[in-house]
């Protein structure tokens, strides 16, 4: 009995000295899947030439203020402040196993602003994240840019995000004649 006890106290403890060292990260590996879809009603379909990236932010008042900008990588807080080096530049990754198309990003921070660029389409789209998760070693987020949309609006939910998205601008040769 004494025997019994003794391991049972033995193998406690080791385990309790496991758990206290055991990291807690909040880091993740991010996949951003992009999807387009061309009219109301219509398929999504993925979207070719994405461009993503992410800033690592100290607070949630941040926006993106043109394409261009989007393009170049620029942020813009609500005072002014502008940001013009990403954190995190995304890669594309194709799934072997669906031929699914991914943005992957490694973002190691909690609060995060994440930018996709449609550069078929001009358009782009931008979500402030917060990254709560312990432990996870990988994000799924999904992204529909509305092509038939013609003012900004915003799409996700409060389960994985809230994207604002900007369709493309009517350039003044395209505006109809009066």
């Amino acid at each position: 009995m004494a025997k019994k006890l003794y391991s049972f106290l033995l193998i406690a403890a080791v385990g309790l000295l496991v758990g206290c060292f055991h990291k807690e990260t909040t880091d993740t590996e991010v996949f951003l899947k992009v999807l387009i879809q061309e009219e109301s009603g219509s398929k999504n379909t993925q979207c070719d030439g994405i461009k993503a990236y992410a800033y690592a932010l100290y607070d949630e008042r941040w926006s993106v203020e043109s394409y261009e900008d989007a393009l170049n990588g620029v942020i813009t807080s609500f005072d002014g402040e502008k940001l013009s080096t990403p954190d995190v530049i995304a890669e594309e990754y194709v799934e072997e196993q669906t031929g699914t198309r991914y943005m992957k990003m490694y973002m190691e921070y909690p609060l995060m602003m994440i930018v996709a660029v449609d550069t078929q389409h001009k358009m782009y789209a931008y979500a402030i994240k917060h990254f709560e998760a312990i432990n996870l070693p990988q994000t799924y987020l999904s992204l529909v840019m509305h092509l038939w949309k013609k003012e900004p609006y915003s799409e996700g939910n409060e389960k994985s995000c809230y994207w604002r998205v900007v369709p493309p601008q009517v350039s003044p040769k395209d505006e109809p004649q009066i």
